[in-house]
C-alpha cells in the first residue's frame, strides 16, 4: 500500500510539473499571451489606465520617419498609428489622460479625444520623459534631466550635475535613475545609493512603475524589482531575455515587447 501511494504521488507531481511549462515571474508561474505580432522592436511602453490604451514606439522606416508612435486598445486590440514620428519615449499623465512623447525634435503633447499632438518643448532631443505632477525629461546629448511646467524648462535641482538616462519617482517620492555607471536611488536631499552596477549605459533599457508605484528595472539580462531601501539591494524577478520595453495593464499584468511582438503575462491556470 505504501509503495502504491508513493507511485501515485510521483505521478501527480509529474503531471503538475508538465503543466507548469510557463514563465516564472515574481515567484509565480505565468504564460505568454500574444497581443500583436509582426511589429519591429516596440519600446517605451506606456498605458493610460482610464482608457486602457497602450502607447509605444516602434521601428518602421518609411520616408523621413524611422520611429513610429502607435497605440493599441487593450479591450478590443485595435491598433492605430499616431501622427507623431521619430518619438523615442512616452509617458502618461494619468489624471488628465494626456500622453507626452519625446523625440529628436522635442516633446509633444497628445490628446486622445482630439487625436492630435502639438509640440510643447521644441528644439531639444528628448531621450526619456516621465510625468509626476510636472513633466520631467532627459536631454539626449548632455544626459541632463529637466522639469517642464507652465511653459518653462529648468534643470531638476535634485539631480543637477548628474548624468541621467532613465528616471522615475515612486509612490513614496523616492528617485530611481540610471546612467553608464549603474542604477541608483535616492531620497530628496540625501546621498544616492548604488543598486546595480553596469559596464555600459546599454545594459539598462528602461525604468518604470507598476500600478502600485513599485519600481521595475528592465536590464539586458532580465527584469528587476523590489528596490529595498533598507538593505540597498535590488532583486531579479524574471529571467526573460531580449526585452525592449515593459508596462503594466489595469490588472497589473506585465506587458513586454520582444523583437517582433508585444506580449502579456497572465497567470498560468495549469499550475
Amino acid at each position: 500500500m505504501l509503495q502504491f501511494l508513493i507511485l501515485c504521488l510521483a505521478a501527480i507531481q509529474t503531471t503538475s510539473s508538465e503543466g507548469c511549462k510557463g514563465i516564472l515571474y515574481d515567484g509565480r508561474n505565468y504564460k505568454e499571451e500574444l497581443m500583436k505580432a509582426d511589429i519591429y522592436k516596440p519600446s517605451s511602453l506606456a498605458i493610460d489606465y482610464k482608457t486602457n490604451t497602450l502607447y509605444f514606439t516602434h521601428i518602421e522606416q518609411t520616408g523621413d520617419a524611422f520611429y513610429k508612435t502607435s497605440k493599441i486598445n487593450l479591450k478590443d486590440g485595435k491598433f492605430t498609428n499616431l501622427e507623431v514620428n521619430n518619438g523615442f519615449s512616452l509617458d502618461v499623465d494619468q489624471n488628465n489622460h494626456v500622453v507626452y512623447i519625446g523625440g529628436h525634435k522635442g516633446i509633444y503633447k497628445y490628446n486622445e479625444k482630439s487625436n492630435k499632438a502639438h509640440l510643447i518643448v521644441p528644439g531639444i532631443n528628448a531621450w526619456n520623459v516621465f510625468y509626476k505632477n510636472v513633466l520631467y525629461y532627459t536631454e539626449f546629448i548632455s544626459q541632463t534631466i529637466f522639469t517642464y511646467s507652465n511653459g518653462k524648462s529648468k534643470p531638476f535641482e535634485e539631480l543637477e550635475g548628474i548624468k541621467v538616462y532613465f528616471f522615475v519617482i515612486d509612490h513614496e517620492g523616492y528617485i530611481v535613475y540610471s546612467n553608464s555607471s549603474g542604477v541608483f536611488g535616492k531620497k530628496k536631499g540625501e546621498k544616492e545609493v548604488l543598486y546595480k552596477e553596469v559596464k555600459s549605459v546599454d545594459e539598462i533599457r528602461e525604468i518604470t512603475l507598476d500600478r502600485n508605484g513599485r519600481v521595475f528595472v528592465l536590464a539586458a539580462d532580465g527584469i528587476y524589482s523590489t528596490v529595498n531601501k533598507v538593505t540597498k539591494s535590488i532583486d531579479k524577478v524574471a529571467e526573460i531575455q531580449d526585452v525592449y520595453g515593459i508596462a503594466f495593464d489595469n490588472n497589473n499584468h506585465l506587458i513586454y515587447s520582444k523583437e517582433n511582438s508585444l506580449l502579456r503575462l497572465v497567470p498560468n491556470k495549469d499550475c
